[in-house]
C-alpha cells in the first residue's frame, strides 16, 4: 500500500506542500482512494470495546478472568493476618506453561519437572496462611502506564490460554507487584506509601534473609533499619533450586519467631510455601530492594546497583560487599 501511495501524483504534489499545514489537511482528506478505508479503521478501534462488552453481557462469550487483589489489598492482607507470600510472574509462567521459557532470562534456571509439578501444586493450593500471588495482567490494565501496558499484553498473548489449566478461577489471588510497584507505577507518593507498609511489616522483628549470592537485599540502604536483628542464609545465585533441599533444611533451623524474607527466583516461590506449611511466616519478597534503591534516588525507573545481582537489569555480576555488618550477619552458606 505504502508504495502505491508514494507513486501518485497527490503524494509528490504533498513533498512540495509540507510546510502548508492547511494544503496538507486539504490533501489527507481528499485521499479518496484510502480515507474510507482509514476512517472504518479508526471507527472499529474507537467501538471494540463496546461490542466486547456487549458480548459478554450477552453471554456471547465466556471470559474467565482470576480474581486478583489489588497492592494494597495483598499488603494489607500480609501485615494484618500475618500471611506468608509465594510470587508468580513472568518466569514463574513461562516454566509453568513452558512458553517462552529461556534460562539465561531466569537466573539460568534449568527446567526441573519437580519445580514445575510443585508450581503447578502451590498455585491451586487454599491454605488460609498463605497468600499466592499472580501477575494482574486479565482484563482491564487502565491502572498501568503505557510501558507497561505494553509489557502486560505480550504476556497475556503467551500465557492466558496456556495458563487456564492451571489457575483457580474461584480462588482470591494476591498481587505480584507487592514487591514492584514503584517501577510499574511510578508514582512516589504511592510508593512511599507501601514502602511503609512493608517496613511497618518487619519492624522490631528478628528477620532471617534468605537470598541468592550478590544480592544483598539492605545492604547500603535503610530498607531494614528499624528491624531488631537480621541473619543470612546465602544460596546459588542461579539455578538455586538444584539445591532446594539443602536450601529448605538450613531455613529449618531458624525459629518460628522469626520472619523469613527470600528473594531466589523461583525456587522463593516454592521455599516460602513449604516453610508457611509448617508455621513460619516467609515471604517472597523478590527484587524488592533495587526497586527501593530507584525510589530513594528518585528515579522512577530500575537503575543498577554497584556490586549488587540484580538480573532483571542484566547485571549478573557482582561484589562481595566487604561491610563488616553485612559480614556478620551471614549464618549459612549453600
Amino acid at each position: 500500500m505504502l508504495k502505491k501511495i508514494k507513486q501518485t501524483s497527490l503524494y509528490l504534489k504533498y513533498r512540495h506542500m509540507r510546510k502548508n499545514l492547511s494544503e496538507f489537511l486539504n490533501f489527507v482528506f481528499n485521499f479518496i482512494e484510502y480515507k474510507e478505508k482509514w476512517i472504518d479503521d479508526a471507527r472499529y478501534l474507537e467501538n471494540i470495546k463496546y461490542e466486547i462488552y456487549d458480548g459478554i453481557k450477552n453471554n456471547k462469550m465466556q471470559l474467565e478472568i482470576p480474581q486478583i487483589m489489588s497492592v494494597e489489598e495483598t499488603l494489607n492482607e500480609i501485615i494484618k493476618n500475618k500471611k506468608s507470600v509465594c510470587r508468580y510472574g513472568d518466569g514463574e509462567f513461562a516454566l509453568l506453561t513452558g512458553v517462552n521459557f529461556n534460562p539465561k532470562t531466569y537466573f539460568n534456571m534449568q527446567p526441573n519437572q519437580l519445580l514445575i509439578k510443585r508450581l503447578q501444586e502451590i498455585l491451586v493450593s487454599n491454605d488460609e496462611r498463605i497468600i499466592v500471588c499472580i501477575a494482574d495482567i486479565f482484563g482491564n490494565l487502565d491502572k498501568y502506564p503505557d510501558k507497561i501496558r505494553k509489557i502486560a499484553r505480550q504476556h497475556i498473548t503467551s500465557f492466558r490460554e496456556p495458563l487456564k489449566n492451571y489457575i483457580d478461577y474461584d480462588k482470591q489471588y494476591g498481587n505480584p507487584l507487592i514487591t514492584r510497584f514503584h517501577s510499574c507505577y511510578a508514582k512516589f507518593s504511592l510508593s512511599e506509601k507501601y514502602f511503609n507498609i512493608w517496613k511497618e511489616i518487619w519492624k522490631d522483628k528478628d528477620i532471617c534473609i534468605i537470598e541468592g549470592e550478590g544480592t544483598q537485599l539492605g545492604v547500603g540502604n535503610d530498607l531494614f533499619k528499624n528491624v531488631k536483628n537480621i541473619e543470612r542464609i546465602i544460596c546459588p545465585a542461579e539455578n538455586s533450586f538444584a539445591k532446594y533441599e539443602e536450601i529448605l533444611e538450613e531455613a529449618k533451623k531458624q525459629s518460628k519467631d522469626k520472619l523469613i524474607l527470600i528473594a531466589l527466583g523461583m525456587t522463593a516461590t516454592v521455599l516460602a510455601y513449604d516453610l508457611a506449611k509448617i508455621g513460619y511466616w516467609a515471604i517472597d519478597i523478590g527484587h524488592i530492594d533495587i526497586e527501593y534503591e530507584a525510589f530513594i534516588n528518585k528515579s522512577e525507573q530500575l537503575i543498577p546497583v554497584e556490586g549488587k545481582y540484580a538480573n532483571d537489569l542484566g547485571i549478573q555480576s557482582y561484589s562481595i560487599s566487604k561491610d563488616k555488618e553485612y559480614l556478620q550477619q551471614i549464618i549459612a552458606k549453600i
